[in-house]
């Protein structure tokens, strides 16, 4: 859910029907296996992740901060913590190569209520989207912003016992995205709860996104 610089607030649905609309669809890959998106998406870099300008970023501070004072400390970087840094990095930097490597394949994103909507074309209403949706989404607002300014704050972190292999660790932050348009300016500001786990190789990625209620 969004909200722009004259108080009219507007859900994720109404940003994705521009998407699905027919005019804007021209620009945009299409939705099914075989599409030119498909075809494209570099699927094979996302199993060999490189540090990023926000993974180098988040760790030269960490550096900094530890050579202060006196005597020597001890931090301990998180995979996960370097993985929300790359997520804010590649939507700062409108980056979609370095958005796409922050999901899991089988990425689900899940709405509250009011976001509810055929996003899929197939009749049904969803409640969750998967990664195809989800990086359409972020291609198109990538491509029509000026600027983004997305940052998740809190630093919380636990054992997510939805998965029962305990592999997977749920971070419930608060996300706050602005979004500067050539006419427009958007904020968004809501708690989320991203729950990362790790590959077969040990590479961490964001593999469920929580919506969570807005206190009004």
């Amino acid at each position: 859910m969004f909200l722009n610089h004259s108080g009219e607030v507007f859900s994720d649905s109404s940003v994705l029907s521009d998407v699905h609309d027919t005019n804007v669809r021209k620009r945009l890959p299409v939705f099914h296996e075989g599409s030119f998106y498909n075809s494209h998406r570099l699927k094979g870099s996302r199993h060999m992740r490189r540090l990023t300008e926000g993974s180098l970023i988040f760790m030269s501070l960490l550096l900094i901060i530890s050579g202060c004072g006196s005597g020597s400390q001890e931090i301990i970087i998180e995979q996960w913590e370097i993985l929300l840094a790359d997520l804010e990095y590649a939507w700062n930097a409108m980056d979609y190569c370095a958005l796409e490597k922050c999901f899991q394949d089988d990425f689900m994103h899940h709405l509250q209520e009011e976001d509810w909507a055929d996003y899929s074309g197939d009749g049904i209403i969803d409640e969750y989207w998967g990664l195809e949706i989800e990086l359409d989404f972020t291609e198109y607002l990538f491509a029509q912003a000026d600027s983004i300014i997305f940052s998740l704050s809190g630093g919380e972190s636990s054992i997510w016992s939805g998965d029962s292999t305990g592999q997977s660790t749920q971070m419930p932050r608060i996300l706050t995205r602005e979004i500067y348009f050539p006419t427009d300016t958007t904020l968004e500001m809501r708690p989320v709860i991203l729950i990362c786990k790790p590959d077969t190789q040990g590479e961490w990625y964001i593999w469920q996104w929580f919506d969570e209620a807005v206190q009004k």
